[in-house]
């Protein structure tokens, strides 16, 4: 989707990509043995809590090997509903938005 229009144009789908980036962040940050006290593993898990945690809670645990697939799947369900909602609302914005 381009980025023209109206302010709200641009801003959502920017929005919507940073919450992308940084549940990316915190997948790969899962695969280090950092601390969870850690400012920058905080930081990512402060601010993608609030949409992965209620998931990944919801789904059993699967394992394979010595990876934990089930923060994948959340991963990849939330990048989904990001990109439908930031499509749902820039859709639905008027023009001069």
């Amino acid at each position: 989707m381009p980025l023209s229009g109206g302010p709200l144009h641009v801003t959502i789908p920017l929005v919507f990509g940073a919450l992308i980036i940084a549940l990316f962040v915190r997948a790969i940050l899962s695969f280090f043995p950092i601390s969870p006290g850690n400012p920058f593993v905080r930081f990512f898990n402060g601010i993608t809590a609030p949409f992965y945690d209620p998931l990944l809670k919801r789904l059993p645990r699967i394992v394979l090997g010595m990876f934990d697939v089930s923060g994948t799947i959340v991963l990849l369900t939330l990048w989904w509903a990001f990109g439908v909602a930031s499509f749902l609302l820039v859709s639905s914005l008027p023009a001069g938005w």
